[in-house]
């Protein structure tokens, strides 16, 4: 399976169990694009052999498929690269499209070029998209409605996070605190985040994960700038810290589990903002900013269901916060019904996976591996 970062590779492993339990004794493998994607893939993928996806490039596709040898390749939500379809075709390799998703930004800018986007999705066998909004989007834009099968979003099967492993000094530095929680923060962002924060008449402890690991000095450099007391996940012990700094790879999950609250990023600034699944299944609810474009059908069962708000503003957020400070029972609630609703809409897993070896071409028996871009 191709997991393209972090965010994509939980979700690859939760299929590739699921697979690996239906059909036990095929051969998998796991690929993955970035540098922090391939280190949490080597450490959690259980012993599924993790290697780097090619670049789109004659060349280096045509190694990378006589290499591999697969007998079948998925491909997650739209990482569709033309000429790595088109070389897959040559082969006569199977290629699907699994966990498919199409935010309406995207689907406006392939519509724009539809003509020639459907003569890539042409070189893909099968879509199992998350949704039926997804699929009719898909179906728009020159996919075949023969090919098109609804089978659910991968990231419900996540596995609900395990104890975080610096529990103990976060809630040293917390003292007693409330501990606010902003995963998946943008550039841009955290200043938006503190200005928020420092609005709050609650005491309380903030814990920031900027979302690129690049980034880890440059947001620990400004915290201090600003005159924060900054905990670093990778640094030593310091109980009169005002901002715990997440510069961990793999973790968020688990941090979540620490917060009375959450605040998921890329949605101040316009970048179409993150997947709140992960923070509900820990048992948070979540607050947003207006860009959630990316996940707008998994927000509005959020915004319906009362366990995610959304605000316009560094303004707005504080006033969410402190409304969710004053009234710890009901936010304590709403955690427990994320939670819950997460829970309940498990099983795209095994969905996918029996979508997935109905796929599998006759004779083949242990295909070297299993592809998916996310």
């Amino acid at each position: 399976m191709h997991a393209v970062s972090v965010g994509e590779v939980g979700v690859a492993r939760s299929l590739l169990e699921s697979i690996a339990r239906k059909a036990p004794g095929r051969r998998l493998g796991l690929s993955v694009t970035t540098r922090a994607g391939r280190d949490l893939a080597e450490r959690t993928a259980g012993g599924v052999p993790v290697f780097a996806f090619p670049l789109d490039l004659s060349r280096a596709v045509d190694r990378a498929l006589a290499s591999v040898r697969p007998g079948l390749i998925l491909l997650t939500e739209t990482e569709l690269w033309p000429l790595f379809l088109q070389r897959a075709q040559a082969r006569g390799i199977p290629v699907a499209l699994v966990n498919g998703r199409l935010s309406e930004r995207s689907w406006k800018g392939y519509r724009l070029v539809r003509r020639w986007f459907a003569g890539v999705l042409a070189n893909v066998s099968r879509f199992g998209m998350q949704t039926e909004r997804d699929a009719e989007r898909i179906a728009s834009l020159g996919a075949s409605a023969a090919k098109i099968q609804v089978t659910g979003n991968l990231k419900y099967d996540v596995d609900s996070p395990s104890p975080f492993p610096d529990a103990e000094r976060i809630r040293t530095a917390a003292r007693g605190r409330p501990v606010i929680v902003a995963g998946s923060t943008r550039e841009g962002e955290e200043p938006l985040v503190l200005e928020a924060w420092k609005r709050l008449s609650v005491p309380t402890l903030l814990a920031l994960a900027p979302r690129r690991p690049e980034r880890f000095e440059a947001v620990a450099t400004d915290l201090e700038r600003r005159g924060e007391r900054v905990l670093r996940r990778s640094g030593p012990a310091s109980p009169e810290a005002t901002v715990y700094l997440l510069d961990s790879i793999g973790e968020l999950a688990s941090l979540y589990r620490e917060g009375t609250m959450a605040f998921l990023g890329g949605s101040l600034v316009p970048t179409g903002g993150h997947n709140p699944i992960e923070a509900w299944a820990a048992g948070s609810p979540v607050v947003v900013g207006p860009h959630t474009e990316n996940f707008a059908e998994v927000v509005e069962r959020g915004e319906k269901l009362g366990i995610l708000r959304r605000v316009a503003d560094a303004a707005e957020l504080a006033r969410a916060w402190e409304e969710s400070l004053a009234d710890p029972a009901a936010t304590k609630r709403a955690g427990a019904m994320a939670e819950r609703f997460v829970a309940e809409n498990r099983g795209a897993a095994d969905r996918t996976a029996d979508f997935v070896l109905s796929l599998l071409p006759a004779g083949v028996s242990s295909p070297a591996a299993v592809s998916s871009a996310g």
